[in-house]
């Protein structure tokens, strides 16, 4: 299976980034800072909207090179990939979901 190229890398780079670094920081900070629960409802869909925009962008770029490149077996491959990948977006939004309701 070919590697992700430059602008690829980037827009998946660019959702590890906010997903694993600077979201969950700004999800910290609101909740140290004490608002509402209906904010933080809001800040927490668009933490997630963003990473999910940032990786569906470098996937989707991603899927439609291989789909060019390796025809339909690499299709059935990156489609397996980017379904495990929109699970595990899931879990994580669940578990987060989850935090927001203890505070």
């Amino acid at each position: 299976m070919p590697s992700p190229k430059g602008k690829e890398l980037l827009f998946i780079g660019g959702a590890l980034l906010w997903g694993l670094a600077i979201g969950p920081a700004l999800m910290a900070l609101a909740i140290y800072t004490g608002i509402s629960r209906s904010y933080a409802a809001w800040i927490a869909g668009a933490y997630f909207g963003t990473t999910l925009l940032l990786g569906g962008i470098g996937l989707g770029m991603y899927f439609t090179r291989i789909a060019r490149e390796m025809g339909a077996g690499g299709v059935a491959i990156t489609v397996i990939w980017i379904l495990i990948t929109l699970v595990l977006a899931a879990l994580a939004r669940s578990a987060f979901q989850s935090i927001l309701k203890g505070f």
